[in-house]
């Protein structure tokens, strides 16, 4: 018996459970017969929360019949499998018998079991524990395989559409820099996704911010009935865009940014909604605008947090280039105000004034035709918002309804040039790389 227990399948210690305390007397006798060490004893039910402290190499359990209550507590049991189960019943049905198996016990003793039995179990539930554990590890490198093509596939699909380039050279992307991280294919790829999440939250939430002062320009253009057919589809095609973006964000925000940053905004544009959907006044104006400086403070305060969360400083100019589009609609609402006769261009705004939204702008500008971030498409982008926002300054400052339709319309322009700008911030390599 002595040389079966130092075999390599012989746990050296153990931890033995019984029903009573001369029962597991009895078993701690009959395993230090054949060689093996004792742990420690415990109560059957106590067994799982035993297992930290002491780590056993093995487990021997005597009871009497198995009931719920202790099939309850085996499968506790199964979730970890730290060590082999040895189970030694009194009495139990060919059932019982699977349905511990099936839980993870390893063997399975009906009746008396002597000292010398034992010495024949132990390599038999040490050699199942083992198998277990090796089938338990392969399945594990399978799902871990599988899931990390996973993310690969889908990073090599957001590359292929975001830089419009084929499946290889995503894939050459991908591969150089894990290569130069030193990093797991896979690990580089839920970079990317992560990345590319990040900043079409960005954008979207930036979009939020122009759709504030959009609705509220085109609002009183109405009311000013200047340009009221175009409008009035302006209105409408923006109504629908800030559905949809909120719809996304409530997809993309993490459940931690949720609350109160994405339900405030939400909360802000079921205010603005009601009203525009309300009729059309001076006073609706009024209302109007007060919800839509309430959107814009909400949806900055998103992006803000979107940005800050991402911890990726390449997404700030995908956040700058996206305000542009929201001063460009405020300094020509504010025009459209005046011309309803409800609020003057000079006076007070919150949180920025008329001319600090042009200042505003005219920076922001700057700095974006100086970012590292240089390409055709930007180069020629900013030339073209240049050439824009003169023709919208012009128009303004004409101080008649022929100015201001064509102010609107730069103002609308420069929406359509950061929106493309702004989306190819947001899918370049720096953005999603790094």
């Amino acid at each position: 018996m002595h040389g079966v227990c130092m075999s390599s399948f012989t746990p050296s210690r153990l931890l033995v459970a019984a029903r009573t305390l001369a029962e597991c007397k009895a078993l701690v006798r009959d395993m230090e017969a054949i060689g093996c060490g004792v742990a420690g004893a415990a109560a059957c039910h106590t067994v799982v929360h035993s297992l930290p402290l002491l780590e056993p190499d093995g487990v021997v359990m005597r009871i009497d019949e198995p009931d719920a209550g202790w099939f309850d507590a085996l499968a506790e049991w199964a979730d970890r499998a730290p060590c082999p189960l040895v189970v030694v019943a009194e009495r139990s049905a060919p059932a019982q018998m699977q349905r511990a198996v099936d839980l993870g016990v390893h063997a399975w003793v009906v009746g008396d079991c002597s000292a010398q039995r034992m010495a024949a179990v132990w390599p038999l539930a040490q050699a199942r524990w083992q198998r277990d554990t090796a089938l338990r590890a392969q399945l594990e490198e399978a799902r871990r395989q599988l899931d990390e093509r996973k993310w690969v596939e889908r990073a090599k699909g957001v590359l292929m559409a975001a830089r419009e380039i084929g499946e290889e050279e995503a894939y050459r992307l991908l591969r150089n820099a894990a290569m130069q991280r030193q990093a797991r294919l896979a690990e580089v790829s839920r970079t990317v996704i992560d990345a590319s999440n990040w900043a079409e939250a960005i954008n979207r939430a930036g979009q939020l911010r122009m759709l504030s002062q959009r609705l509220v320009r085109v609002f009183a253009q109405r009311l000013a009935k200047v340009g009221v057919r175009r409008a009035g589809e302006l209105q409408d095609e923006s109504m629908q865009r800030a559905r949809e973006n909120i719809v996304r964000l409530e997809a993309l925000v993490p459940s931690a940014l949720r609350h109160p940053a994405l339900s405030a905004v939400v909360d802000a544009w079921q205010a603005l909604q009601s009203v525009i959907e309300g009729r059309l006044s001076a006073v609706a104006v009024v209302q109007c605008d007060d919800c839509g400086e309430t959107l814009l403070r909400a949806a900055e305060h998103l992006t803000l947090t979107l940005e800050a969360a991402s911890g990726r400083r390449s997404l700030h100019v995908v956040n700058l280039s996206g305000r542009q589009r929201m001063l460009a609609q405020r300094v020509a609402k504010e025009v459209m105000l005046a011309a309803a006769t409800v609020r003057t261009p000079s006076s007070a705004m919150q949180p920025v004034g008329l001319g600090a939204a042009m200042t505003g702008f005219e920076t922001a500008l700057a700095a974006l035709e100086s970012a590292p971030l240089s390409s055709d498409l930007a180069r020629h982008s900013l030339t073209a918002a240049r050439d824009e926002w003169g023709r919208l300054l012009r128009g303004l400052g004409a101080g008649d309804a022929e100015g201001r339709d064509e102010g609107a319309a730069a103002s609308d322009a420069l929406v359509q040039i950061f929106d493309r700008l702004t989306e190819h911030y947001q899918h370049s390599l720096l953005a999603l790389m790094g």
